[in-house]
């Protein structure tokens, strides 16, 4: 499990997550929600050939390269790995009344506003706030010269912000009837043909908001509450869970979320894990579960797609070649629950199955896939320490080379550890391989 930091950009919808601790930290880690049983016969296992477990050197010559594999070997309950079309999710189509109720639960919501649109009352609230948050200090602890400046900059800005659009506000404002539709919208980030709803909530104090978002570059759904979400992510001995929620009741909420969203049986678990707060205070990681993490990843006939936080690099960071630019991240459906339930909830790049090419694919044996790791690992340019604790056979979607909105969903083999060569924080594949061919597959470039 890699580092993973929490991060929220609602208006985007971006992924959060949690910051995972190291393995010698973890302890009776839940693994086993894909797994095959080890006593399974008649199976993907036997076509490919593959071990429960796996474990081997390698070393370079000069010793530059050193790969450590001491591995289970993940491969997924079924007979045939399916090859399927897929395609975005054409989010007009969602029930936004029935998704907005159920979010906001009886508590009164309007259209979110900007600043610009704010009454004079409602934007004195806001810079009284503003200033009491200035003012503690305590809010910087463990933060370095430059961090503390960097932040005490942003909100000085926001505070000049909101006192220009004091000066311009009027005294009241109307609310605007809901029209459970995405509307239009100019939004560069998100590109042409922009599409968006968002509503927010009228109770004094409350930060909920529902955003949902289309556009050619990003589709997306995101709820946020207020509420203590967890920084941390594992198993302890003698934590409890404060969460008012048990993991049962937990997943049964999701299951609802899943359903209202009509996207049921098309998604399966990939993980529930409690989470741990941070203490500001102690400057320490809390020493009790405060929710959980619940990640749901698409499934095709009963085969989940890896779940890999690895981002699609920006078109300035590829090629100019129009063909080879792919700006779709990769779908994710993630909850976050704090001690009172759920505060988080994001739908990132919803797929839909247009039809399945080929039900049974022809699959490479693992001796095989294991021996294009070794040659393509060894042939490295730069140094590498790598230790691959799980080897992984499942699901990628991958872009259709020089067809902008064309993606095929096919089986891979993924190695999963700690690298030296990875960057950022998160869950990534240290080498992914096209488990039909045996060729490289580049996550950050989509294919």
């Amino acid at each position: 499990m890699k580092l993973k930091v929490l991060f929220l950009v609602l208006c985007l919808g971006l992924l959060s997550g949690c910051k995972s601790l190291s393995k010698s930290e973890l302890i009776n880690q839940k693994r086993d929600l894909n797994k095959v049983n080890k006593n399974d016969t008649g199976s993907i296992r036997e076509v490919v050939k593959a071990p429960d477990t796996e474990k081997f050197e390698l070393v370079s010559k000069d010793s530059s390269i050193k790969i450590k594999v001491n591995a289970e070997v993940v491969v997924p309950i079924t007979d045939a790995i399916s090859v399927a079309k897929v395609r975005n999710r054409n989010l007009s189509n969602l029930d936004l009344e029935a998704i907005s109720k159920y979010f906001f639960k009886g508590e009164e919501y309007r259209y979110a506003r900007e600043l610009s649109e704010l009454s004079k009352p409602e934007l004195a609230v806001m810079i009284e706030e503003q200033k009491r948050i200035m003012k503690n200090e305590a809010a910087y602890e463990g933060y370095t010269i430059e961090e503390k400046e960097e932040n005490e900059k942003m909100n000085q800005d926001y505070l000049y912000d909101l006192e220009a659009n004091y000066e311009k506000a009027p005294d009241t404002t109307e609310q605007t009837p809901i029209e459970y539709k995405l509307k239009d919208e100019n939004n560069n980030i998100l590109g042409e043909k922009t599409k968006s709803f968002l509503i927010e909530s009228v109770k004094k104090g409350s930060a909920k908001n529902l955003t949902v978002s289309c556009g050619k570059y990003r589709n997306t759904i995101a709820y946020f509450a207020e509420g203590e979400m967890g920084t941390f992510s594992g198993y302890f001995d003698g934590y409890t869970n404060k969460c008012k929620y048990s993991e049962d009741e937990v997943k049964r909420q999701c299951d609802d979320i899943i359903k209202i969203l009509g996207v049921k049986g098309e998604y399966k678990l990939e993980r529930c894990v409690p989470t741990i707060g941070y203490d500001q205070e102690r400057v320490a990681a809390q020493n009790f579960y405060n929710g959980y993490e619940v990640i749901y990843k698409k499934i095709i006939n009963d085969v989940i797609e890896t779940y890999d936080t690895t981002s699609i690099v920006s078109k300035e960071e590829q090629s100019e070649d129009e063909a080879s630019y792919s700006p779709k991240q990769y779908e994710s459906m993630e909850f976050l629950f704090g001690i009172d339930g759920l505060c988080y909830f994001a739908w990132n790049e919803p797929m839909k199955v247009d039809k399945i090419i080929k039900k049974n694919a022809d699959l490479i044996t693992y001796a095989e896939a294991i021996e294009v790791f070794k040659k393509k690992m060894l042939s490295a340019k730069e140094d590498i320490e790598c230790n691959i604790s799980e080897i992984k056979l499942g699901l990628m979607r991958v872009k259709c080379k020089g067809k902008r909105e064309e993606y095929i969903m096919i089986p891979v083999w993924d190695f999963f550890g700690d690298s030296s060569i990875e960057s950022g924080e998160g869950e990534f594949s240290c080498l992914t391989i096209n488990a039909m061919d045996g060729s490289i597959i580049d996550r950050s470039l989509g294919y």
